[in-house]
């Protein structure tokens, strides 16, 4: 009797760990795509399309939702590769290999993303 309660304690303290550990990366996430969207003048839903195959990844992991490790993985990886040279990578976030990218053309990705959207024409009258 004694081994099923060591077990069932040790897998206890496994899923704490485990969610501890998926709200930090959570919190990296968002870190990411906010400064991102910062820098780009895109909001996180059009960069998560992008960035994440899934325009509603951002506003899903805001609300808590999981994620694997594989995605974070890749999406950290994606971001390192397109992001801007004169924005800094946020200081508490493990900057992955951009190599790790799965962005085929990562030059062609930077471009694309680091021009400012036009704003809307205005009328004068």
């Amino acid at each position: 009797m004694p081994e099923k309660t060591v077990l069932r304690d040790a897998e206890k303290s496994a899923n704490y760990a485990a969610m501890r550990y998926q709200h930090l990366l959570r919190d990296h996430l968002i870190l990411l795509f906010d400064a991102f969207s910062d820098a780009s003048g895109r909001s996180p839903t059009t960069i998560s399309r992008s960035i994440a195959s899934d325009s509603k990844f951002y506003s899903t992991i805001v609300d808590g939702k999981g994620f694997t490790v594989g995605k974070y993985d890749t999406i950290a990886a994606d971001f390192a590769a397109i992001w801007p040279a004169d924005v800094t990578w946020p200081p508490s976030v493990p900057r992955p290999d951009p190599e790790a990218a799965s962005i085929t053309n990562p030059t062609e990705e930077k471009e694309k993303w680091h021009k400012k959207p036009n704003p809307s024409p205005t009328v004068q009258n």
